[in-house]
């Protein structure tokens, strides 16, 4: 088997497999009850058992599941939701829904990994293909993109006696994102500032910190918290001084006990950017986040 020819590793099957590598495996045995087994054999039998159309759809209805990386920019002037076609959005669109006053869609972006693998002293270069889910959500104020966060390791796709070297992502989602913007350039998007809504979460201990990232006037700051200690538990005059200042990429955990919340997740309020690193357990934690955030924002 020469493993290393691009058209062998990049078939119909092949995509909708990493499509479902990217979601739970509880949620893939729920869903299309499969019989007991490791993911390897679970993946086998969805994908004998279920068409490309039935898997994507899938992927859209579970979408809230995944970890993700968010975007959310902010618009000067107001938007009037309209249809946006495939051809436009440059993806597969699988769900699109508009109303008076959100436009949602849900699409499958094509992510190529660029690897050197050496296999028996053949070295090839080796491009991966991936179907990555992507949200986008714009109301007449915000544009909301969000992406499922791709599995960074590719080990697992080739034989084990082959070396790998220099994997880079020959599309990303910083590319993705600029001609998606630029789509509502007449609408003047610009990075969503999310201190407000994040310092009146903290403010109200719904929220506290074990890392965080702040700009002081002459220099950047850094705290870090041991084990589970929170900043404004133990350190009530750092967060005092955080209060005044910009925040950058912070880990936040949520102290309420409420299941329709995540318990963790990373926020960078200057840049308008949100990180859900672990797998949801229901499809409402994510929306609650985000709205929660931008409704005291």
């Amino acid at each position: 088997m020469y493993f290393a020819k691009t058209d062998q590793m990049n078939n119909a099957t092949d995509l909708s497999r990493r499509l479902l590598k990217s979601y739970p495996v509880k949620i893939l045995k729920e869903h299309f009850e499969t019989a007991p087994g490791n993911q390897e054999e679970i993946l086998e039998e969805i994908l004998q058992n279920n068409s490309r159309i039935e898997i994507e759809n899938f992927s859209y209805s579970h979408f809230n599941y995944t970890k993700q990386h968010i975007y959310i920019y902010k618009f000067q002037h107001p938007y009037a939701p309209t249809s946006i076609t495939q051809q436009q959005l440059g993806y597969k669109i699988i769900k699109q829904d508009v109303t008076a006053n959100r436009l949602l869609i849900f699409a499958l972006a094509d992510v190529t990994f660029q690897v050197i693998v050496n296999f028996g002293g053949a070295i090839n270069q080796v491009d991966l293909n991936f179907h990555q889910p992507m949200m986008i959500e714009v109301t007449r104020h915000y544009l909301i993109i969000r992406f499922t966060v791709l599995e960074s390791k590719l080990t697992p796709y080739f034989p084990a006696n082959a070396a790998l070297y220099s994997p880079t992502k020959a599309v990303d989602e910083k590319s993705i994102l600029t001609p998606l913007i630029a789509l509502f350039a007449n609408n003047a998007p610009e990075k969503a500032d999310l201190n407000k809504g994040i310092k009146k979460l903290w403010d109200d201990d719904s929220i506290d910190s074990r890392e965080v990232k702040f700009k002081k006037s002459k220099s950047m700051s850094k705290e870090t918290m041991d084990e589970d200690n929170l900043v404004k538990v133990e350190y009530p005059d750092v967060y005092a001084e955080l209060m005044k200042s910009p925040l950058n990429k912070t880990l936040f955990k949520y102290l309420k006990d409420n299941d329709d919340l995540c318990g963790h997740f990373t926020c960078d309020p200057t840049n308008g950017e949100i990180t859900i690193p672990l797998y949801s357990k229901n499809t409402s934690q994510i929306d609650s986040v985000i709205n929660e955030i931008i409704t005291n924002n």
